[in-house]
């Protein structure tokens, strides 16, 4: 299907960098997620972070880096907006051909701009340029890395046509905290939509990889702070937004172009949301263990077979986290169990970190 493309970049002219940051209350990580803004290889061209309406020390350290680096924008609220109006606040703000935003609480990598904004100058139509993350706790502890699923096994172009075959098995494939957009593509679709709460970045990113394609690289240019109270995972574990937010999710894939996405992808979609929120409440099973199990019934579906297992799970022992993430897998079928069995050895064998 025909989709309009975004302009294509002049080789003679400077292509200009945009980070927008939002802020709230993560003043004990600011020093780290500014400076790694102001640490890059290719420089930004302008940082733009606004601070909605914090009411801790956040103020006072990110004005002493404004008046340290000409290149700081700082907006301050006086009134809180939220994390997606900030979103789109500065994406309509800034003046850059290509823009990232760096979470408050995460840290770019000094070679993120750098490798990402090379690997979109190679494939001027990408509708952006994502990264492996690590992922850390607010010790900095390392816990994990992102994606399970690489779409690619070196710094490559993944074409629309491609991602659209990938979706059948896997998903997930860029995460916000290192993904350089392209900014007019992104205003094409919309920017973020705010009814999408903690999935906007992801559904947008979807979006634009299903129109123009995405470029990625495997190896980390970033880290994603998961500390309890991340605002992806705060609103996605209650029931209540859970419910709201896959009935949004369903409505705006099923709105779009035929043939973009996959027939069935919306609800594929909200059964892989529905897991990955499964798995994020199975490793409290051990403290809360009713609650937990209640809402992993829930969340596969409800049914009195889902809830007679979970029973079950319930008497597993130690095991019980792992045996109730095999049946979330096994009722919800997220992603081919096949490429996650053999992602671990496709890694080893096919990486590369060009």
């Amino acid at each position: 299907m025909e989709i309009d493309r975004p302009s294509e970049p002049d080789g003679e002219r400077h292509v200009s960098i945009s980070l927008v940051m939002p802020n709230y209350n993560h003043s004990q990580y600011l020093h780290k997620s500014v400076g790694g803004m102001l640490a890059q290889l290719r420089p930004a061209d302008e940082i733009i972070i606004i601070d909605d309406a914090s009411t801790d020390d956040s103020l006072k350290i990110l004005e002493a880096f404004a008046g340290q680096h000409a290149t700081i924008k700082l907006i301050r609220r006086q009134t809180r907006l939220g994390a997606v109006a900030n979103l789109n606040a500065g994406l309509v703000e800034a003046k850059g051909d290509l823009i990232a935003f760096p979470g408050a609480d995460d840290c770019l990598f000094p070679a993120f701009l750098h490798d990402t904004a090379a690997l979109m100058a190679r494939h001027p139509f990408a509708g952006f340029a994502s990264s492996s993350v690590e992922i850390r706790d607010e010790n900095d502890k390392l816990t994990g890395a992102r994606p399970i699923l690489f779409p690619t096994t070196r710094a490559a172009f993944v074409s629309a046509d491609r991602f659209r075959d990938m979706l059948s098995g896997s998903d997930n494939h860029f995460l916000g905290a290192a993904t350089l957009y392209r900014r007019d593509a992104l205003l094409a679709v919309g920017g973020f939509d705010a009814s999408l709460g903690p999935m906007c970045d992801g559904v947008s990113a979807r979006r634009l990889a299903a129109r123009h394609g995405f470029c990625f690289t495997p190896g980390p240019l970033g880290m994603w702070r998961v500390h309890g109270k991340n605002y992806s995972l705060a609103m996605i574990s209650a029931p209540e937004s859970t419910a709201q937010i896959t009935e949004r999710l369903k409505s705006v894939i099923d709105a779009e172009p035929a043939g973009l996405f996959p027939r069935d992808y919306a609800t594929l979609l909200v059964n892989r949301l529905r897991f990955g929120i499964g798995r994020i409440v199975a490793n409290d099973i051990s403290d809360t263990p009713q609650a937990s199990l209640a809402r992993i019934a829930e969340l596969a579906g409800g049914r009195k077979l889902d809830h007679f297992a979970l029973k079950l799970i319930r008497r597993s022992g130690p095991a019980k986290r792992t045996v109730a993430k095999i049946w979330l897998t096994l009722r919800l079928r997220p992603f081919s169990l096949v490429r996650i069995f053999l992602e671990p050895m496709r890694r080893r064998i096919f990486v590369r970190h060009d």
